[in-house]
């Protein structure tokens, strides 16, 4: 399996967290004792936040702190030192909800271009009824519900948009919510109340590399956030008494893919459990000087090559060649020996060929 490496070191928070560094940034990583509420003032004003948790909503009082239980972190792509601890919800009656707010030490606001970034780590165990919703929302204070991550309403696949969607749309992915646990990656595009802020969702992208929009999970295109947001909310509810269990950890917001993926070190092979598509992403950068990061998707295992072409044709490097399971891939390809130009890099298999153009500019 597939193993990134996550670290939380104090020094790595102090240089995230320091005058100098970005301006809008948030970390929970749950790490109290054992037992500890959702509800019990969990938190401080501190890494971005303006205060602890506290319950909005909630017929039970059952998300607390454990140990590795509903999540255990072996079973990741990931490994996270130094954590033994995350939040969890086992309700334990049909027809319920808990809804737990906490809010940002200051509003981030609609400010046009401005990129924000969420990612967390979510596991669902005993899932037995799609009439749920759980995940984590942005809000303008406690009512104003702008965005969600996590699982809608009457699906059984990870979405990303409003709580509530009752059909199939881009806003769902093709990942079953109970598949295992994920890494689900977040990106806000802010337009300045101006028209829509969509926002776009990755499972399990790679870390070393920020995940292109053309290959999203899903997106949110109507979202409305013209008045920023200040408060995030993790919430369950719906028939969720049958042995459900709810897991999160490492929640984290900023203005850059760095901010909620770093520092983390990726590898070359995405283990995605759950590909759908044969597909080839614009690489990124582009144009590149003088490298650039291509990847890729396989729905199945087979033969596979990956080619550079000039504009005449000419092939100009073999980037793999050989057999490759189904998966996400990606190679770093340089043209540190090329001259400025338009190239072309095409993914084969036996059954299908995709061409894309890049532009070195030196």
């Amino acid at each position: 399996m597939r193993k990134v490496t996550l670290f939380l070191s104090m020094a790595v928070l102090l240089l995230l967290f320091s005058p100098a560094g970005a301006q809008f940034l948030a970390v929970e990583s749950f790490n109290y004792p054992v037992g500890t509420s959702l509800d019990t003032l969990m938190g401080t004003s501190a890494n971005g936040w303006s205060g602890c948790w506290y319950k909005l909503v909630g017929a039970q009082d059952n998300a607390a702190v454990v140990a590795d239980t509903g999540l255990v972190y072996d079973d990741l792509d990931y490994e996270v030192p130094n954590v033994g601890n995350h939040l969890e919800s086992v309700p334990d009656s049909t027809g319920t909800e808990q809804r737990y707010c906490r809010f940002l030490d200051k509003t981030w606001p609609d400010e046009a271009g401005r990129e924000y970034w969420i990612s967390f780590i979510m596991n669902v165990k005993n899932a037995t009824d799609d009439a749920t919703w759980l995940g984590i929302k942005f809000y303008n204070g406690e009512t104003g519900e702008l965005g969600m991550l996590g699982k809608g309403h009457g699906l059984d696949k990870y979405t990303v948009g409003s709580g509530w969607h009752g059909g199939p749309g881009p806003e769902v992915s093709t990942v079953s919510w109970d598949s295992g646990p994920v890494w689900l990656v977040g990106k806000i595009v802010m337009s300045g109340g101006v028209g829509p802020d969509p926002i776009y969702m990755w499972i399990n992208p790679d870390p070393a590399a920020e995940p292109d929009t053309s290959i999203k999970d899903a997106v949110a295109s109507g979202a409305q956030m013209d008045d920023g947001f200040n408060c995030i909310r993790i919430e369950f509810g719906g028939n969720v008494g049958d042995g459900l269990q709810a897991s999160f950890d490492e929640i984290r917001l900023g203005t850059s893919y760095a901010d909620v993926s770093s520092p983390t070190t990726g590898v070359a092979r995405q283990d995605n459990r759950f590909p759908v598509q044969f597909a080839l992403s614009q690489n990124y950068p582009n144009p590149f000087n003088p490298t650039t990061n291509i990847s890729y998707t396989l729905k199945s295992r087979g033969k596979v090559r990956l080619l550079v072409y000039d504009l005449l044709g000419r092939e100009l490097a073999v980037l793999v060649d050989g057999v490759q399971n189904a998966g996400m891939y990606k190679v770093v390809f340089s043209g540190a020996d090329l001259t400025s130009g338009i190239y072309f890099y095409s993914l084969q298999t036996p059954k299908e060929v995709i061409t894309k153009k890049m532009a070195l500019i030196k």
